[in-house]
């Protein structure tokens, strides 16, 4: 009886890891390079391209302050330092120069907070698109790519080797281009669709009719 039962446990205990395997759903694993995705896609190189006018614009206009500047220099170097317009090009200069670099500063300040912000919204957008496209392509994780190698500072090596979590991948689990491709159709179906038109603009209803006050009646 005790024989039976030894060999009644071990048949079910070699049945059971094979049951459990062939019901188990096999995870879709996939790696994608993020930085390549976000170089790539046109969703961010348009708002780059946005930035980099701006930041035409605004050396343009330093280029304008030092041009000035420049300007009274040559005229205080003309000029006697005696001469009453000798002290008015300094104060001119000095004030130029106090104005190039607040404005400097701003336009910094302005550019690293939109690419900042482009950045964080471009991702949110990959991000959602990436969820997508794993549902349609039935995905069930993906994994960052690492870093092909790291750079020999000795302040963060140690960061940066602490954030590789991959350290080899088959290259035909890297869906990068395909994805970037699924991207940016997505965006240029987004872009190129019309704008629907607003609706008419419907008038207030008239408010109640307020009844006439009662005539007062006159003395005699």
């Amino acid at each position: 009886m005790r024989v039976a039962l030894i060999l009644l446990i071990l048949v079910a205990a070699s049945a059971g890891p094979a049951l459990s395997a062939a019901d188990a759903h096999p995870l879709h694993i996939v790696v994608l390079r993020l930085e390549d995705v976000l170089r790539n896609a046109k969703l961010y190189s348009v708002r780059m391209e946005g930035l980099k006018k701006e930041k035409a614009d605004a050396d343009a206009k330093l280029k304008q302050f030092s041009e000035q500047q420049q300007q009274l220099d040559n005229q205080i170097q003309a000029l006697n330092p005696g001469n009453e317009r000798y002290f008015q090009a300094a104060e001119e200069a000095e004030v130029i120069k106090v104005r190039a670099k607040f404005y400097m500063d701003r336009a910094r300040a302005v550019l690293e907070r939109k690419n900042a912000t482009a950045l964080k919204e471009c991702y949110a957008t990959v991000r959602a698109t990436l969820k997508d496209y794993c549902r349609e392509k039935g995905i069930d994780l993906v994994e960052l790519a690492p870093n092909p190698e790291v750079q020999a500072n000795p302040e963060n090596i140690q960061l940066q080797l602490g954030l590789q979590t991959v350290l080899y991948y088959d290259p035909s689990l890297d869906v990068t281009d395909a994805f970037i491709a699924y991207l940016n159709a997505r965006y240029a179906a987004e872009a190129s669709a019309p704008t629907p038109l607003p609706g008419p603009v419907q008038a207030p209803l008239p408010g109640p009719v307020a009844a006439p006050a009662p005539a007062q009646p006159t003395g005699k």
